[in-house]
């Protein structure tokens, strides 16, 4: 089996937006994200949103530790992204799927736990409408 070296491993952050998603996809990207993060229940959602925030910061200093977005999504691919009972063929020919999400959401960690503005507007809404009927 052949293992990629840390070179292969260190795209820029552009290459990996641009592997995850096409450019003009990048805001429905994140509003997804955002909308299935919500999804998760708490304790999933609370730990996924420290850790990617805490590889955001370790990232910030890859000047020094050498632990790029990239590096780091390639580390933690399989931990953030696999189901258990996931094949290692299957893991192996989608490994570079995983790495440039989890590099992804590393990137953007700092919005991706922001509640979508289009969801506010639809409960403020929502309230709104209750309120106008008498029902809140």
């Amino acid at each position: 089996m052949n293992f990629p070296d840390a070179s292969d491993a260190s795209m820029s952050s552009t290459s990996a937006k641009k592997d995850f998603c096409d450019t003009r996809d990048y805001d429905r990207t994140i509003e997804s994200l955002q909308l299935l993060f919500l999804l998760i229940p708490d304790a999933n959602y609370n730990l996924l949103k420290d850790m990617l925030k805490f590889l955001k910061r370790i990232s910030l200093h890859q000047d020094k530790n050498k632990m790029s977005p990239s590096n780091l999504g390639t580390i933690f691919a399989t931990h953030l992204m696999c189901p258990r009972k996931l094949s290692a063929e299957s893991l192996q020919s989608n490994h570079q799927l995983y790495s440039s999400a989890a590099t992804f959401m590393i990137e953007e960690a700092d919005i991706l736990f922001d509640v979508p503005d289009k969801v506010v507007q639809d409960v403020l809404a929502h309230g709104d409408s209750k309120l106008n009927r008498g029902n809140w």
